[in-house]
């Protein structure tokens, strides 16, 4: 069987509730087959350190942190079984 790699974008809008079953319908309609036990997901889960040069102001550092620590991880409000996730590591400076 031969491996493939296919990068899909989805967007959605404020405050709208990621899914990803209108997704995975929409690939089926391209001739994407996403729900196969052999599809694997990668995704950011964000580290945020303090930048080292032209910091946020610490009120608004202070914001960001919290909003991201008590902000649902993407692939639990997607509905992605967690034997299908892989996660990347990425830093983000504020």
């Amino acid at each position: 069987m031969e491996a493939k790699i296919t990068r899909i974008v989805a967007k959605f809008g404020y405050m709208e509730l990621p899914e990803i079953d209108p997704i995975v319908r929409a690939c089926c309609d391209y001739g994407i087959d996403l729900e196969r036990a052999d599809t694997s997901y990668f995704y950011a889960d964000p580290k945020v350190e303090r930048a080292t040069t032209d910091p946020f102001p610490a009120w608004r550092r202070d914001l960001f942190v919290g909003m991201r620590r008590i902000a649902r991880p993407l692939p639990d409000d997607l509905g992605i079984e967690a034997e299908r996730r892989i996660e990347l590591g990425v830093t983000v400076e504020v």
